[in-house]
């Protein structure tokens, strides 16, 4: 009898996984779209435990062709979830929560063009576009925005308008967080000597400014006096956000 019983709960719990094994992925975004304030979900297709998002709207910010897959291994780490997203960056990341209203990115690697970013989030590229690669060790993140966060990004291969973009090589910032929002903080040590700090709001947009210093007479010091004027004290160029 004892056995009878054990084979048939062995049974159930076998019908039950498989059932939620192949339960559609709509049943998930569903059951999001009335919790996740702000956000926008789009179509779904692919089952609960591997499937598509077509785009995800959040404050203004789409991100398109999101692809996820659940790690049972990681329920008990807070990666829960393996995800990807193609565009307008190419991100990979593993996600879990902390509680109901925080979420932990851990492993984040990001990678994309500068303009189509810039233009994802109404700001006028003018002709101005390079190469980003982004990692964070982990974020937290909340509906108000990050309340955790470390990482860092270079940007390469700037090219534009303005002659003499190419002379200022790799740039190499860090990045936390503060009030909710990301602060970017960029290492004086280039070329160029670029340097400033960025606050990025979840929406997106930048404030702050950044300095630059190119030699006087190079190819970047006179398109940059072309378009603002020469600095105040001859050398350092301030553009502000």
């Amino acid at each position: 009898m004892v056995k009878r019983l054990g084979v048939a709960l062995l049974a159930i719990v076998v019908l039950l996984g498989s059932l939620v094994w192949q339960a559609p992925a709509w049943l998930l975004t569903d059951t999001l779209r009335d919790r996740l304030q702000g956000v926008e979900l789009g179509a779904a297709s692919g089952g609960l435990w591997q499937g598509r998002l077509s785009h995800v709207v959040v404050q203004g910010l789409q991100l398109d062709e999101i692809h996820w897959r659940v790690q049972p291994s990681g329920l008990w780490n807070q990666r829960l979830l393996q995800v990807t997203t193609a565009a307008p960056v190419d991100v990979s990341a593993e996600l879990g929560l902390a509680d109901a209203e925080t979420l932990i990115a851990s492993d984040v690697q990001a990678r994309g063009q500068i303009a189509p970013l810039l233009d994802a989030v109404d700001v006028p590229s003018m002709g101005f576009d390079g190469q980003f690669i982004a990692r964070l060790e982990q974020a937290q993140l909340t509906a108000k925005g990050c309340s955790e966060l470390q990482g860092k990004v270079s940007i390469d291969q700037l090219s534009g308008d303005v002659d003499g973009l190419d002379a200022l090589g790799s740039i190499q910032s860090t990045l936390s967080c503060s009030g909710g929002q990301i602060v970017v903080s960029i290492d004086p040590d280039n070329p160029m000597k670029v340097r400033g700090n960025l606050r990025i709001a979840m929406n997106g947009m930048p404030r702050g400014q950044i300095q630059l210093s190119p030699p006087e007479g190079s190819a970047l010091y006179n398109s940059l006096s072309q378009f603002f004027g020469k600095p105040r004290n001859g050398k350092d160029f301030v553009l502000r956000f």
